[in-house]
């Protein structure tokens, strides 16, 4: 023991059960101080509205340590180095099914930020149409 206090960050509960399942990727987009970012949330949900996961941004993974998902509403949080020490960062928002949307805080700062589940299929298409442009044979 290095006699550091230290200090278990969990949620508060969720009241209601989850309205859907928040598991899968999602693409978060946001405006940092910094312009523009984009994050990689990697989120999987138990039964009872428990989340867990990755998020990957450009400044590395973190683990999800403690979230939830009650009704709409979730709520995560992470732990990522700012500096030279480290900082709990916290999402909240709201789930309507395709998309989330909400705020992100960390030491007293707070930005709103979008999510949404990337899809494939339109670089696909795009990929196809560009193929079969050419000569029709």
């Amino acid at each position: 023991m290095d006699g550091r206090r230290f200090e278990i960050r969990e949620v508060e509960r969720p009241q209601d059960p989850p309205k859907g399942d928040i598991t899968g990727k999602w693409k978060l987009s946001y405006t940092s101080p910094e312009g523009p970012e984009e994050s990689a949330a990697e989120l999987t949900m138990s039964s009872d509205g428990t989340i867990t996961g990755t998020l990957t941004s450009k400044r590395g993974t973190a683990t999800i340590l403690s979230g939830y998902l009650s009704a709409d509403k979730f709520n995560f949080i992470i732990n990522i180095p700012i500096g030279p020490s480290f900082a709990d960062v916290t999402f909240n928002g709201t789930f309507d099914g395709a998309s989330l949307k909400g705020n992100i805080s960390v030491q007293g700062f707070s930005i709103d930020f979008t999510g949404t589940k990337p899809t494939n299929n339109s670089s696909l298409a795009e990929l196809a149409g560009a193929y079969y442009e050419g000569d029709a044979r």
